[in-house]
């Protein structure tokens, strides 16, 4: 594959063109964020794709995922290839998810960030109340240790 490779992507949106007083551009565009982002996944997919077919490999199915981002819970579809026994899903390896990873890795380093300062629970409420997004004081715990940041909360929660 070449080692630099771009994917034009349009798409289009339609915006009131005298609305009401009680309009607000930017809640209006933060509520469409998710299915912009989804048809840009998409769209990377289908490119993705199709320069693997053109390498030998078949598509052998399409498959759903729904993938916690810092834009909301994304729902998409993505394409599973094979070539002799090799089964690859070039979406998933794009956006470096491992096959049953729910969060994506930006909202993960997110949370973990977030959670050096804070108490889990407290985190917890900051995402989702920030992005619609509900994510576990469990995982933000596995997140948090998981992390590079683990050794910073450690450092900053023995000063309290």
């Amino acid at each position: 594959m070449k080692s630099m490779q771009e994917v034009k992507i349009t798409f289009e949106i339609t915006v009131p063109m005298f609305p009401p007083k009680s309009f607000d551009l930017e809640s209006f565009l933060l509520a469409r964020e998710g299915k912009a982002v989804t048809r840009i996944f998409e769209s990377i997919d289908k490119q993705l794709s199709s320069e693997y077919v053109s390498q030998g490999y078949r598509i052998v199915r399409t498959r759903r995922r729904k993938l916690k981002t810092i834009f909301g819970i994304l729902k998409f579809r993505y394409r599973v290839l094979k070539k002799g026994n090799n089964n690859i899903a070039p979406l998933l390896a794009y956006l470096r998810l491992s096959k049953n990873q729910r969060v994506s890795n930006f909202l993960r380093g997110l949370t973990a960030f977030i959670a050096i300062e804070y108490p889990y629970r407290k985190v917890e409420r900051i995402i989702s109340d920030m992005r619609k997004v509900n994510i576990s004081h469990v995982s933000i715990r596995s997140f948090l240790l998981a992390s590079d940041y683990r050794m910073k909360r450690r450092k900053t929660s023995s000063h309290r």
